[in-house]
């Protein structure tokens, strides 16, 4: 006799086992049809939620630097402290490094305590967006002084906090939940034993060379690995983020020495957002014209490509400093000559000539950032992705330190260097990236394969 449920009526097995929330395998990718599935409202929820903090977020960090390095009422761009380039280029690297640094205890306890199912993503997609508040904020910020768009900013944040707390109910989701953090701690300390040989700690190696029952898988070994993989490709981020956390301190200043003609010197950074938006799709198109074509354009190359894009944006950008240097009215010494009258007069070099620099990195970050956070999250083992995927954060908190490192350097008349040794780096961690990863794209599809072999053996 079937079961009956509270409310009366069959329950249908096959229908329960298909109800259950599960990863695709890739015999059923392959064989099963491709349906749109609708968008439930906890996922639109959760992106609007991400997009609010992202506009808090924006507001802050666009204004920070000039905030930070002008006096107030010095010249045409405003400023409140008059710290100099350098001592808020520093500042502002170190809040980075905070930032950077936070999500990693937050991933242990949300892969050990809370589960990935009540951990919120925002889309790139909205971030972008959200990121477009630095074009109101920098306007508030010269019209009206630095506290408007710091209450805007407040007030945004402020409305994804009570949006949290609305459709608190329908995003936190109870899942049973194990944690394998201390048993891939345990897992790692066996591999020590034999030079950090993975397959060493394996159950079936441990069992049949020393007779010792370990408590845990061949598979769960095989996904640490494919974990550590990651984390190695993510920490190659370091140098790309030295470089795009550029767009928030050393840009706005040479935007700032510019002629603005009536635009706020840093609200040509959120053209970056903008060029995410347009390119997002773009290249999302361009990748399914290449999967149907059978054309390989693996995580590895984008990550590549993406290093280079970065390295050229750059590169121009120490081309436009050395066109800078070359224009009056101060030459190398931009609204700091007697010529400048009193700083009001920038050297003669049009501020939309940037422009170039913020396509080129926004199009960096959707091949790279884009395909290292996929990357981590398909790599990691089960129940410790946000770990992995912290790891990226670490990595741009590694980049954020070396920006403090060079921030001495970075004021007048030293900025082409500066720019130009953020793109020589960049250019050959490219290089040096391809040699050593280029490989994984090659045995992509064996790593993902012995996740399905794992899934049908666990009888998912």
């Amino acid at each position: 006799m079937n079961e009956v449920k509270e409310r009366g009526g069959p329950i249908d097995p096959i229908a329960e086992t298909v109800s259950e929330a599960r990863d695709a395998t890739n015999d059923e990718i392959k064989s099963l049809p491709h349906v749109i599935d609708r968008v439930p409202p906890a996922a639109w929820a959760a992106a609007l939620i991400g997009a609010w903090e992202r506009f808090s977020y924006y507001c802050i960090i666009t204004i920070w630097q000039n905030y930070m390095q002008n006096k107030r009422g010095f010249h045409a761009v405003p400023g409140a402290l008059g710290l100099g380039q350098s001592t808020a280029t520093a500042i502002s690297n170190g809040f980075f490094v905070f930032l950077f640094l936070t999500p990693t205890f937050f991933a242990i306890v949300s892969d050990t305590r809370l589960g990935r199912y009540r951990t919120l993503l925002s889309g790139l997609w909205f971030t972008n967006i959200a990121s477009l508040s630095s074009i109101p904020a920098t306007f508030l910020e010269r019209e009206y002084d630095f506290w408007t768009a710091y209450l805007m900013a407040s007030g945004s944040l402020l409305l994804a906090i009570v949006m949290l707390l609305i459709f608190r109910p329908k995003l936190v989701k109870i899942v049973p939940h194990e944690n394998n953090l201390p048993k891939a701690f345990r897992v790692l300390g066996v591999a020590a034993r034999y030079g950090f040989k993975l397959d060493h700690a394996k159950q079936s190696y441990q069992t049949h060379h020393h007779g010792t029952d370990v408590p845990w898988s061949d598979s769960f070994v095989d996904e640490l690995k494919r974990g550590l993989i990651a984390c190695r490709v993510i920490f190659s981020f370091a140098f790309f983020y030295l470089a795009i956390t550029q767009m928030f301190n050393n840009l706005i200043s040479q935007a700032g020495q510019m002629n603005l003609r009536r635009v706020p010197n840093d609200m040509i950074q959120a053209m970056s957002g903008v060029a995410c938006v347009v390119f997002g799709p773009i290249i999302q198109a361009l990748y399914n014209f290449l999967a149907k074509r059978r054309l390989s354009f693996g995580p590895m190359a984008r990550i590549t490509v993406a290093f280079l894009m970065c390295g050229g944006g750059m590169a121009y950008a120490s081309g436009l400093q050395k066109l800078i240097y070359s224009t009056g009215p101060c030459y190398d010494a931009p609204r700091d000559c007697p010529a400048s009258d009193g700083g009001r007069l920038p050297n003669d070099v049009n501020v939309w000539i940037q422009l170039p620099v913020y396509v080129a990195l926004a199009i960096a970050e959707i091949f790279g950032l884009v395909t290292a956070s996929e990357y981590a999250y398909s790599k990691a083992p089960k129940d410790m992705r946000s770990i992995v995927q912290a790891m990226v954060q670490l990595s741009a908190c590694i980049g954020a330190l070396m920006g403090m490192a060079i921030s001495p350097a970075a004021r007048d008349p030293y900025l082409v260097i500066v720019y130009g040794t953020v793109a020589g780096v960049m250019g050959l961690c490219s290089i040096l990236f391809w040699w050593r990863f280029h490989k994984y794209d090659k045995i992509d599809q064996a790593l993902n394969n012995s996740r399905d072999e794992e899934s049908t053996s666990d009888g998912r």
